[in-house]
């Protein structure tokens, strides 16, 4: 029921935030492509994805551990932050579309290409829609749930009795263990074979 509840509640607070981004989201499909990258404004996907890849890997390059936004996308802040990594002491970067009350991650790794990385951009504004029905679905599940739970709450548990046992029998099983914790078993080597005549 708890879980069920969260689950409830975590996905109406994104129903909420997703209705805002799409509220905010401007198209960027076919012509109407645009991206500021720190002041300037580029319509070229390609130009586009490889300035912005340049500024990121440049500053991650830099050694110094910082965040700024970096741009702006469809309607949406695109912010950078460079940090050590997880496994050892090069510093990685991290370019997030600023959502409502969500960071959006968009990875980036030594494969990225400046067109990949403008469909990875262009894939999250897109994403919003299916986000929402998905979320919907969540509200759904997490109430059919709660339906079948709730009224059960109180109840006793129909197998108890076979529970019980078990649970006896696993205690005597445990019991025997711990009684011989401390034997030490001899294990022979195999003798060996007489040589046939």
């Amino acid at each position: 029921i708890r879980d069920a509840r969260h689950d409830q509640t975590h996905a109406e607070g994104r129903i909420g935030a997703i209705t805002t981004d799409l509220t905010r989201r401007q198209p960027t499909r076919g012509e109407k492509f645009t991206i500021d990258i720190e002041g300037r404004t580029i319509t070229q996907r390609k130009t586009a994805g490889a300035s912005l890849l340049t500024k990121i890997r440049l500053a991650a390059r830099a050694r110094t551990e910082r965040r700024w936004t970096v741009g702006h996308i469809g309607g949406f802040d695109l912010t950078c932050e460079v940090r050590s990594g997880r496994h050892d002491a090069r510093l990685e970067p991290d370019l997030a579309l600023e959502r409502t009350d969500f960071s959006h991650s968009i990875g980036i790794d030594g494969e990225t290409t400046p067109v990949g990385l403008i469909a990875r951009l262009e894939h999250a504004l897109d994403r919003m829609d299916a986000d929402l029905e998905e979320h919907r679905r969540r509200v759904i599940d997490a109430k059919a749930r709660l339906a079948g739970y709730e009224p059960r709450l109180g109840e006793a548990f129909p197998l108890q009795g076979e529970l019980d046992g078990k649970l006896f029998q696993l205690a005597d099983i445990e019991a025997d263990l711990a009684g011989t914790e401390g034997v030490v078993f001899e294990i022979h080597p195999a003798q060996p074979r007489a040589a046939a005549a």
